[in-house]
């Protein structure tokens, strides 16, 4: 994952804030690294653990071309998946909230 750091300072909520370099890491795979991260399990497992993939949820090939190519100005997609809030923008920063809103 890339650099990243957890709030906890919210009952009964968790955010955790990473940042990427999407050369290195595709937005939609960061996406799926950093939600197993906070549900403490592994990209391959989460899907199987939560019924659930990013996929059903937001066009991976989509996020990627929008979020992770260069362009002037920042470019900002949030959504949800299941009870995780997901925010990820082109200049590399990803927050994923859990719990109430």
């Amino acid at each position: 994952m890339g650099t990243s750091r957890r709030d906890n300072t919210h009952p009964g909520r968790e955010t955790v804030r990473a940042h990427y370099d999407w050369e290195a890491t595709t937005p939609s795979q960061a996406i799926v690294e950093a939600v197993a991260t906070v549900e403490e399990t592994t990209p391959v497992a989460l899907a199987r653990e939560a019924g659930t993939t990013v996929y059903e949820h937001i066009d991976p090939d989509a996020l990627d071309s929008l979020v992770g190519s260069d362009r002037t100005g920042v470019v900002e997609v949030a959504f949800d998946i299941d009870h995780h809030h997901i925010t990820i923008a082109s200049d590399g920063r990803l927050v994923i909230t859990v719990g109430d809103q």
